[in-house]
């Protein structure tokens, strides 16, 4: 925005000209100033990237998607309508909830294990050394929000409704026009108020009517409150392209742009219930420098604009009545996904209202650890404490914060060109889109064939909720949804090769380069690289596609696609970069069996499971998996039995000594709301190769493991850099078994 926090002194009128001569043609007092916004960025178009790029001819599909419904007036759109989705149904406040902190297994009602915890004012606490916001700050940050999160969403229709009704607007309108456009005084094109910046993308504002000048050009006139005695008018299209789109209350409620605003003003910015003054709350509003997330804004009296808070469906005017600013937005969206990140926290992030550590959101189960979210703007706490981050998560006006008070990290970032979701196109093909809605579909060249294979590092839902869920691609820039914009499936998951193929590195890539699609031309360049093969290493292939002569593999380590062959841009190919060895990968089964501890019998933990991990040699988690809760607790022993099978093939082993199997024992802690690691073990890669031996030598029986406890360094020692210290010095294991599945080809029957 242009105008800056404490750009002006609260006793400035802001006072201008223009403004002026409008009120002494409609016989008011030159008093109050128009609003003064910025407009959304205008989306850059992409760089000239073409992941996608195919020698079909995709003309025929895109023209085959390019469908749009009408019905009432001719400018509203239903079929291009970003919003046009129907509201899921209002939480049931009958319906279970998971406990505040707890971990979301809860297998069974009679486990001993589940044990039932008391909520939380304000949700999980990710912080040990703060567990509980105080009682008298977080009622100040809920003020006036007496419903959970969801059922405020629920009544936004209900609310801007009755702001239309207020403003005396008969419909609803919505800006289209990325630029914006600019409030007239008549139904004279040229006849525009300059002073005043008019109306910006994604604005929404009630009208009271269509009016046609001597040209035949529609305007509309806006609604602008029972008392006043002007008039503002924008039209309805110009010579290209529409500017306003109708809707309906429950299309406007899901919003399309957001929009960050600080508070800017000592007393605070008061509520008011509809988009005019006269209805302003003198005792409640939001205090000096809060940050309010909305995604609905609306042009109310005197043609200013009111954010909608959406956690208390009150509106805050973007200014006083005499013009004096109050709400600053702060340029910190980005039209594309500025990070993706994925949750490391044990116990679970709450929502955060805003980027406030303490002001979490009642009744919202937050995000589960393990959860990839994509976020478009990052903001430093604009409270105590003032040295933690938080990403707003798109598609919303939800927060999460990326580390604890202490410093440890709830969120962690993640390349966008790591493979988490892999799809195949069905025969409709799908459409690209700019943003996670249907608002802005990309270029025709982007459209997906029919039984194309594509990967997504990220997933976030729909605008409109429902089962429309949107996925980033791997470039980092482009969405595509599991439906289309008229409800019908377009994507089909992928089903991974339980036996990866194994390739071995001939010639290393002497480029930095990352492909996010099996594609020549699907490459982005990289300044570093995380992971780096070199000669003679094995890389084991869960996925592979050719495309344009040139084969692919997902490597099962980054989940990321390599070339097989040496190509470029043109398309010409020259060496070869691996070759397979002629192998299937052998699968590796884990079964955590039991757990000895000299408590165990005593029930004193709450919620306890077995975490398994596959690390490599420096620490990195390459996958992990969790059992379910122990049914029995026995002679000293939590007893859990599951097995599980893992995604990194037994052939790493051999080829790096530095990966180890580690078994973390976790459980849940009620009076710090926390999940904690109380001890662990591990097998390394000598030990796996001896056992794989032992496996063959025996006929192919498990083997059994019994494996020292160690106490957990918080965090676990994944590097394995210190010798660990023994948690007990009774004789008491961790026990589990490991065997080992070679691939076999199955034979063709006989006709």
């Amino acid at each position: 925005m242009g105008n800056q926090p404490g750009a002006h002194k609260s006793d400035d009128d802001f006072s201008q000209k223009g403004y002026e001569d409008f009120l002494r043609r409609t016989g008011q007092n030159p008093t109050a100033s128009p609003k003064s916004i910025v407009t959304n960025p205008v989306a850059k178009k992409p760089d000239e990237l073409d992941p996608f790029g195919d020698d079909d001819d995709l003309e025929s599909f895109a023209d085959t998607r390019s469908r749009s419904k009408s019905s009432g007036s001719k400018h509203t759109r239903t079929g291009s309508n970003p919003f046009a989705r129907a509201l899921p149904p209002p939480a049931d406040p009958a319906s279970p909830k998971r406990s505040a902190g707890a971990h979301r297994r809860t297998d069974s009602t009679s486990n001993p294990f589940a044990l039932a915890i008391a909520p939380v004012a304000g949700a999980v606490a990710e912080d040990p050394e703060d567990p509980v916001a105080p009682a008298d700050a977080e009622a100040a940050e809920t003020k006036g929000g007496t419903l959970s999160p969801q059922e405020q969403e629920a009544r936004a229709p209900e609310v801007i409704e009755a702001a239309v009704e207020a403003l005396g607007g008969e419909t609803l309108w919505v800006c289209t026009a990325k630029r914006g456009v600019a409030f007239r005084f008549s139904t004279d094109m040229d006849d525009k108020d300059d002073d005043k910046e008019g109306l910006d993308f994604g604005d929404i504002f009630a009208s009271k009517g269509v009016e046609t000048n001597e040209s035949g050009e529609e305007f509309l006139e806006i609604a602008l409150g029972p008392k006043a005695t002007g008039k503002y008018y924008v039209p309805i299209m110009n010579q290209t392209a529409d500017l306003m789109m109708k809707i309906t209350c429950e299309d406007a409620a899901h919003g399309e742009t957001t929009s960050i605003f600080r508070v800017d003003r000592d007393d605070g910015a008061k509520f008011c219930d509809t988009p005019t003054y006269a209805t302003m709350a003198p005792a409640e509003g939001l205090e000096d420098n809060h940050i309010l997330t909305s995604r609905i804004v609306m042009t109310g009296e005197l043609g200013h604009r009111f954010a909608l808070d959406p956690w208390r469906n009150r509106w805050v005017p973007e200014t006083t009545m005499r013009g004096r600013r109050q709400l600053y937005a702060l340029n910190l969206m980005k039209e594309t996904v500025r990070e993706v990140y994925r949750v490391v926290a044990e116990q679970g992030i709450a929502y955060r209202a805003s980027p406030r550590f303490h002001e979490k959101l009642p009744g919202d189960d937050g995000v589960d650890r393990g959860d990839v979210l994509a976020v478009n703007a990052l903001m430093k706490s604009m409270s105590r404490p003032h040295n933690i981050w938080f990403a707003l998560v798109t598609n919303s006006v939800r927060w999460l914060p990326l580390t604890t008070i202490g410093g440890d990290n709830l969120l962690k970032r993640i390349d966008t060109s790591r493979s988490e979701y892999t799809f195949q196109v069905l025969e409709q093909g799908a459409r690209v889109y700019m943003k996670p809605d249907f608002s802005e579909p990309a270029e025709d060249r982007f459209f997906f064939p029919p039984h194309k294979i594509i990967t997504c590092c990220a997933k976030v839902a729909g605008p409109a909720g429902g089962t429309v869920d949107f996925y980033l691609l791997t470039d980092g820039k482009h969405w595509i949804s599991n439906e289309d914009d008229l409800g019908e499936e377009q994507l089909r998951r992928v089903k991974m090769m339980a036996h990866p193929y194994l390739y071995k590195i001939i010639k290393p890539v002497e480029d930095k380069r990352v492909f996010a699609m099996p594609d020549i031309k699907g490459y982005v360049k990289h300044k570093e690289i995380q992971t780096q093969f070199k000669c003679g290493d094995v890389i084991a292939a869960r996925l592979r596609v050719e495309a344009n002569g040139v084969l692919f593999v997902l490597c099962a380590k980054t989940l990321t696609w390599y070339p097989t062959v040496e190509c470029h841009g043109d398309g010409e190919m020259r060496d070869l970069l691996m070759e397979p060895t002629g192998a299937r990968g052998t699968l590796i089964h884990v079964e955590a069996q039991k757990l000895g501890l000299k408590d165990a019998t005593q029930s004193v933990y709450s919620n306890p499971y077995i975490q398994v991990s596959l690390v490599d040699a420096n620490g990195q988690v390459l996958e992990d998996h969790e059992t379910p809760f122990p049914k029995q607790a026995k002679e000293q022993h939590l007893v859990f039995n599951h097995s599980c099978t893992l995604a990194q093939p037994y052939e790493l082993f051999e080829a790096d000594d530095g990966y180890a199997i580690f078994f973390e024992f976790k459980h849940y802690k009620r009076d710090k709301h926390i999940v904690s690691t109380k001890c662990y073990s591990f097998v390394g890669a000598p030990e796996i190769q001896q056992h794989h031996e032992d496996f063959a030598r025996t006929g192919f029986q498990a083997i059994p493991l019994t494996l020292e406890i160690y106490k957990c360094e918080k965090p676990t020692d994944f590097a394995r850099k210190s010798t660990p210290t023994r948690l007990s010095v009774k004789p008491l294991f961790m026990h589990a078994t490991v065997s080992f599945t070679s691939y076999q080809k199955k034979s063709k029957s006989k006709k």
